[in-house]
């Protein structure tokens, strides 16, 4: 079936992409009329998309010509090939088979072999503009992300496809894109998706890098927007996926101090691996004793109780790399807290866990 991935607009691309399956569906019951119907109207209408998209010709002076006309101005701007040009001779205008005219009507008796061959003009037409599109303005948002989905060996050239965006792409694949794609596979057998749900949010953080600062400031604001009015399985998903500590930077002081506490509040009910990970860059936004306990507490008590050696490894990294960048008096805070804390298992009888601190106190 023909793809529609380079079209910038969701709600239009999603209208034809139901036409197209429409077809379909149409081809597997025989109605070769209804085939040749939804095939002539989708290469008209995804002409037309292009040739307006260029912004050479306005979309009023485009609706006023007939496909025959469009493909003309097609072979004029070299968007399609002379050889698919030359195919279309033999697609017979479909809007003849709902014409009102009796005469016009009876006379186009459409039929299986006309009907495949529009399906399949359909489809040749469709990936030419795609191409072109490609070429010409880069790579579209869902481009990237269903060329993730569907070729995961695509992560190692995952670069080379975000820098030839446009800015416009890049903010759709960042605001949108990404985080549906997300939504939506970790919803539905996510375990089968992990993978796939890995390099959508690698995509993201390497999308974000290459982004201006406006657009990283609205990409990271947005996340504002989530806490605020998304469901708590949302919320998650972003927090975890869409958040890193370093990201603070691109708010105010009340939006910084919105995100601080609801993350640090994460870290006690909800800890995971993924919020250690998110926890990066943290360390240089606490700004009370108060903001640095709540966020080192909860670290270094999961650390002593983790069983894993390979978490507890990634949390004590954590916690010292925090550690370097917070301010010297969350530092002391922290120094005071941990030495108590020693005290304490020590008089519990728990040296398990005071050994598990010792690596903390060669930077501590």
């Amino acid at each position: 079936m023909a793809t529609f991935d380079f079209v910038a607009s969701g709600e239009f691309r999603a209208s034809l992409e139901r036409d197209a399956e429409e077809l379909l569906a149409c081809m597997k019951a025989g109605a070769w009329k209804s085939v040749h119907v939804l095939a002539g109207s989708l290469i008209h209408a995804t002409i037309l998309y292009h040739l307006t998209s260029t912004g050479k010709v306005g979309e009023n002076e485009l609706l006023k010509l007939s496909l025959s006309e469009l493909l003309d101005l097609c072979k004029e701007q070299q968007v399609l090939s002379t050889r698919t040009l030359d195919l279309a001779v033999f697609i017979r205008p479909y809007l003849q088979f709902i014409h009102p005219s009796a005469g016009t009507r009876l006379c186009e008796g459409p039929d299986e072999t006309g009907a495949r061959i529009a399906q399949a003009l359909l489809e040749i037409i469709v990936n030419e503009l795609s191409a072109n599109r490609r070429q010409s303005y880069g790579v579209t948002a869902e481009q990237v992300v269903a060329k993730l989905q569907l070729d995961p060996s695509s992560i190692a050239i995952l670069d080379h496809l975000l820098r030839k965006m446009n800015e416009q792409e890049l903010e759709r694949l960042l605001i949108e894109a990404i985080p549906n794609a997300y939504l939506d596979g970790a919803r539905f057998q996510p375990q089968e998706k992990e993978a796939a749900l890995q390099h959508l949010a690698r995509c993201f953080r390497m999308a974000l890098a290459l982004a201006s600062d406006g657009l990283t400031r609205k990409v990271v604001k947005r996340y504002i927007g989530v806490l605020e009015h998304e469901s708590e399985y949302t919320v998650r998903v972003y927090e975890t996926q869409f958040f890193r500590g370093t990201d603070l930077k691109f708010l105010d002081a009340e939006e910084r101090e919105v995100v601080k506490r609801h993350f640090v509040s994460s870290l006690s009910r909800n800890f995971s691996p993924e919020l250690v990970e998110a926890a990066e860059g943290m360390g240089a936004f606490l700004e009370s004793e108060e903001e640095a306990r709540a966020f080192f507490v909860p670290l270094v008590l999961r650390m002593i109780d983790e069983k894993d050696e390979t978490q507890r490894t990634a949390i004590r990294d954590r916690i010292l790399n925090e550690y370097r960048i917070t301010s010297e008096q969350n530092q002391q805070m922290l120094r005071s807290w941990t030495a108590r804390l020693k005290g304490f298992l020590r008089r519990e009888g728990r040296e398990a866990a005071v050994e598990v601190m010792l690596p903390l106190e060669a930077v501590f």
